[in-house]
């Protein structure tokens, strides 16, 4: 703080993420190569503490050595716990359904409640209070805050009032008082600064016991551009104006390649559907019009309809609309009680039209049969013991991809599908395709090559048999991108590729440093 110069970390340049402080200031947490890592702040060796089983969400470190971590949305675990001293991590919380992810945990001063963000798959993530003595799925669920934000609890200067939440609402950042001994809010909120970023990779501020604020106002962060790319990485063109990407939704292609589907938050409020017309010049048209969350747009095998997840009043259900905006929406399943099958976010429609694939995370693979008179209950093909989900039909439709953490950390695999009989079977076999690591896997529309995005962002090619059995190839990188998401699409020849880009900030903004800011809040 009184110099001008930043001083680099030796063995941390280039890939670490996310850092957090120790306890007493003399080491730092961060994440890289798939892996929680810690250093002193004085420099030395890197020492690595666990795997991660996927990206990594921030953390604290207690004062009796006990580091408390958030792990990337859909990765089906909620925060973890492992010493600071290393070893194997355990859930401090676990996922309630439709929930994405728990990141961001903050230590209140007690040393045994935090605060933290839960993410949901419809958009409704808020803010919620956590305790280290309770058991991982008997957390509170009584929420804090309705902010999709990273939060930081600031201690008071004095015994004479409240300490502050700090977080970031549409942009700006924000202070609301809170009541230590009664564990929830308790005033007005406050603005702070403008144009502070909020993206799901961290927020543009930090905060002090000590009294000092930073933060960085260069910009909003968060917008994305869905950008072409082609094998090599070169960066072709870009479609429509920058927009707020439903952080769980990917763009979708049409399969003969013409048309454009995707999920943007709407400043009025909820998430709509859009549609982008690539023959006219990217004409951008809203699909879904309202105030509910409407994500995960699929096309059909004819690209006449389109199947999407919908949460409105608070119910869980999958649509299905005409792709010309012709006709009323049909509802193909919903959620009626809590013993029912769940409704998650649609992920392919095989190209016999029969079945979508949906589910991910704490809910396993599910398919949906898409003629009523089947009776459109889903049918699991895969469990969620470990996070699994994400499964794509191979356009043949004798197999399906999907993710899974059976190993300790996220890979593609691949599994027969025999949609015959009663109900479909996969007791075809079962193949790994990644190779260190791999989700978002993608199908070439012929079917002998699959793509799938490899940590820390690689985009890797493999070439695939289908006849008489499966086999895969070795896994081959094409190119690395920071997209800061997993949700992209492929073009149907597997030339292209379609990347919701996040668009920066202004990196030559300087960052702010306030000191005692809480005094000026209490004036």
């Amino acid at each position: 703080m009184d110099g001008a110069l930043p001083r680099p970390l030796d063995g941390t340049q280039g890939v670490a993420g996310t850092p957090f402080w120790s306890f007493d200031s003399h080491y730092i947490v961060f994440a890289a190569q798939g892996k929680l890592q810690k250093i002193d702040a004085s420099g030395g060796p890197v020492q690595t503490l666990c795997a991660l089983p996927a990206g990594f969400g921030g953390g604290f470190w207690t004062r009796d050595d006990q580091i408390v971590f958030g792990t990337a949305i859909n990765n089906g675990r909620g925060l973890q716990r492992v010493s600071a001293f290393g070893g194997e991590p355990t859930p401090v919380t676990s996922l309630a359904a439709q929930e994405t992810g728990h990141l961001y945990p903050s230590l209140l001063p007690d040393g045994r409640h935090f605060v933290y963000l839960r993410t949901m798959i419809a958009g409704n993530a808020g803010i919620y209070l956590g305790s280290l003595d309770a058991k991982p799925n008997e957390q509170a669920s009584k929420k804090l805050l309705s902010d999709p934000s990273p939060v930081v609890y600031v201690p008071p200067i004095d015994s004479s009032g409240n300490g502050y939440m700090l977080f970031v609402r549409s942009g700006t950042l924000m202070a609301q008082p809170f009541d230590e001994k009664r564990l929830e809010m308790a005033g007005q909120t406050a603005a702070i600064a403008e144009r502070v970023s909020n993206i799901l990779g961290g927020a543009g501020f930090s905060a002090s016991p000590s009294g000092a604020l930073v933060y960085h106002a260069g910009g909003p962060l968060g917008g994305q551009q869905l950008t072409w790319f082609d094998r090599q990485g070169k960066n072709l063109s870009t479609l429509a104006e920058p927009f707020v990407l439903q952080a769980a939704s990917a763009p979708a292609l049409s399969l003969d390649g013409r048309r454009v589907a995707y999920a943007r938050n709407d400043p009025s409020g909820g998430t709509n559907i859009w549609l982008i017309d690539l023959g006219r010049d990217n004409i951008s048209t809203p699909f879904t019009v309202g105030t509910g969350n409407n994500t995960n747009p699929i096309w059909s095998p004819e690209g006449s309809r389109i199947a999407f997840f919908s949460q409105r009043d608070g119910v869980n259900a999958i649509y299905a609309k005409s792709s010309n905006l012709v006709g009323a929406e049909e509802l193909l399943y919903k959620e009626g009680k809590p013993s029912d099958p769940p409704a998650r976010g649609p992920i392919s429609w095989s190209h016999d039209g029969r079945f979508i694939s949906y589910g991910g995370g704490a809910s396993g693979v599910w398919v949906l049969p898409v003629d009523a008179s089947a009776g459109r209950k889903p049918i699991q093909l895969v469990g969620q013991e470990f996070g699994q989900g994400a499964a794509r039909f191979s356009p043949d439709g004798k197999f399906f991809t999907y993710i899974s953490l059976k190993s300790g950390k996220y890979e593609v695999y691949v599994r027969a599908f025999d949609p015959s009989g009663s109900a479909p079977s996969t007791n075809g076999g079962e193949w790994i395709v990644s190779k260190d690591g791999g989700n978002g896997a993608h199908w070439r529309a012929d079917g002998k090559e699959i793509f799938y995005m490899a940590p820390p962002g690689t985009i890797m090619a493999v070439e695939v048999k289908t006849t008489p059995t499966f086999e895969p190839g070795t896994p081959k990188p094409l190119f690395k991108i920071n997209a800061g998401s997993l949700y992209w699409e492929v073009s149907p020849d597997g030339q292209h590729f379609l990347v919701p880009l996040l668009m920066g900030a202004n990196s030559a903004a300087p960052y702010t440093v306030v000191l005692n800011w809480q005094a000026e809040l209490r004036k």
